[in-house]
């Protein structure tokens, strides 16, 4: 067992993240982004330069952080899979270059405003989550699917049919504790005002501000740790906004 997390959270410059990872007596670094970019879409001399410096340092790559199939992609617009895809195509070739093993991929946008059980959006999601695998059986990586805004965090039950409609032993599951918390349960239907409190069985609705949401994202950043306390979720009309980034 290892300790390794997102440096990018700790600095945006290579140079800090190495030093924060070093700091903590850690070997790993999951790496998403360096200097803003992700370390799939970094240019060539750029790219080859952080390897440099990573193997310099002593520092390994243990599985990248990638922007796959994330919230930025639509599960209905096939020009926004072939996209993905090369995404993914770019991905695993440095990731061969750093022997790197596992890859943090989504299962598309969460399209809020349809029903929580779309026939349409499922046969899209599971057709296209099934080819990214695919890719990554042949490379010999696993893709490890992230819960956040995208089909299959929705809910439980949506990671669940997920699993079911995607079969592959390099189909992995990783849980971001944090990422609930801006999302809404769909499990019991097409409500999206609903959040389970721990302890209650009641549900509970409310709203976000950008700046609860920056300050939830850093400190979840900075520490691992369960809050003692959690925000109920947005408003339906807070989330859309959110979301597409207006």
């Amino acid at each position: 067992m290892y300790y390794t997390g997102f440096a990018d959270e700790a600095s945006v410059g290579l140079d800090g993240q190495i030093k924060a990872t070093k700091a903590l007596g850690w070997k790993y670094i999951e790496s998403r982004a360096i200097d803003g970019t992700n370390i799939h879409d970094l240019p060539e001399d750029k790219f080859e330069e952080a390897v440099a410096k990573l193997e310099e340092a002593g520092v390994m790559v243990n599985c990248f952080g990638s922007a796959v199939a994330n919230w930025g992609w639509d599960p209905l617009k096939e020009e926004d899979f072939q996209k993905t895809a090369e995404q993914l195509k770019r991905a695993i070739a440095r990731m061969k270059r750093l022997n790197c093993k596992m890859i943090r991929g989504m299962s598309f946008k969460a399209l809020w405003e349809r029903p929580a059980w779309d026939k349409e959006i499922e046969e899209n999601v599971f057709r296209k989550v099934n080819a990214l695998v695919r890719m990554c059986e042949e490379a010999d990586i696993l893709y490890l699917h992230e819960n956040c805004n995208n089909y299959g965090g929705m809910s439980w039950k949506h990671t669940l049919k997920l699993l079911d409609n995607v079969k592959s032993p390099n189909f992995k599951l990783v849980f971001d504790t944090g990422n609930p918390v801006l999302n809404f349960d769909r499990s019991e239907g097409d409500a999206l005002d609903r959040c389970r409190v721990r302890g209650s069985s009641t549900a509970t609705s409310g709203s976000l501000s950008t700046t609860s949401i920056s300050r939830m994202r850093s400190s979840r950043a900075a520490v691992k740790t369960a809050a003692s306390t959690r925000p109920s979720s947005p408003s339906p009309e807070k989330a859309k906004a959110m979301w597409s980034g207006s």
